[in-house]
């Protein structure tokens, strides 16, 4: 075992880093997909201050912490970039969730009951989102909201 790898995309480096730092915070959409699951959601920064950043896209309008922007991309407005949401991220929402939540709403096209947890497949203005979630609440056909936290993407 190693605690720092380095991923290659046709013979080039793409990044170095440790596997928890490389999965939580991918520079680029292929690293994202080479690692696990991800939903890559293009988004164009409306504004940017050094704590918070603002983004438009198909499921809305959302805040999220500037830190989470890579560092090679300048997130001037009207930039486009995507977002990376991980599947374990994306829950069917109950409740307030947290203060950072964004919320969508989907139409759920296929749910996968995988012993403990559920992996759903949806559609929200013609992006197709997937989560994996612990419950079984909704079924395909279902309208209903998905939530994500901000901090996260």
């Amino acid at each position: 075992m190693s605690d720092r790898i380095a991923v290659l995309d046709q013979g080039d480096i793409v990044d170095v880093g440790t596997p928890t730092g490389l999965y939580s915070a991918p520079r680029t959409a292929f690293l994202a997909t080479f690692l696990g699951q991800a939903n890559l959601l293009p988004v164009t920064i409306d504004t940017r201050t050094e704590d918070d950043c603002t983004a438009s896209s198909a499921w809305g309008r959302f805040t999220l912490p500037s830190a989470r922007l890579s560092p090679e991309l300048n997130a001037a407005p009207g930039t486009a970039a995507l977002a990376v949401i991980r599947p374990e991220h994306l829950t069917v929402a109950e409740g307030e969730g947290p203060p950072s939540a964004i919320r969508i709403a989907v139409t759920v096209t296929q749910a996968l009951y995988n012993g403990s947890e559920t992996i759903y497949s949806a559609t929200c203005n013609g992006e197709r989102p997937r989560t994996d979630a612990t419950r079984q609440p909704a079924g395909a056909g279902d309208l209903c909201g998905w939530g994500i936290d901000a901090a996260e993407c």
